[in-house]
């Protein structure tokens, strides 16, 4: 959401949209994505309103999950979970970008190769940082 419409017109710019124009403009068209069969959706690489898209649990959760009805999957884009540590600088590591992520809502990391996201998912399930029902949640939607 806010991909489309960035504050510089570029690529992965951040986003400032008014509320209102999320709710009249941007929320419709994911829903009827949704209802008309999508079940998956890529979370916007930049920020919207100054919250990167892989850190929001508003837009992920609150509104794609509870609001729009997705009962599908939910991908990062491009090595995105990592830039929540050297680009949006919300995470000291990435340990704890991964931490934030799934429990924004992503589902999977996609980042073909490497293997960090699932290893650190474990580790952090492990320490109890993270909900083993998150997971089940997260892997609910593949089967």
């Amino acid at each position: 959401m806010g991909y489309s419409y960035p504050s510089t017109g570029g690529d992965r710019s951040p986003a400032l949209i008014p509320k209102i124009l999320c709710v009249n403009t941007f929320f419709p068209r994911f829903g009827a994505a949704l209802k008309a069969g999508a079940h998956t959706v890529m979370v916007n690489s930049s920020e919207v309103n100054g919250i990167p898209g892989h850190a929001n649990g508003y837009l992920l959760k609150d509104v794609l999950r509870g609001e729009l009805g997705l009962q599908g999957f939910v991908v990062s884009d491009w090595m995105d979970i990592k830039k929540l540590v050297g680009v949006h600088h919300v995470a000291a590591n990435e340990k704890e970008a991964t931490r934030i992520a799934i429990l924004a809502g992503i589902d999977m990391s996609m980042v073909p190769s490497d293997y960090s996201f699932s290893n650190l998912l474990l580790e952090l399930a492990q320490e109890r940082e993270v909900p083993a029902s998150r997971i089940d949640e997260a892997v609910q939607v593949l089967g």
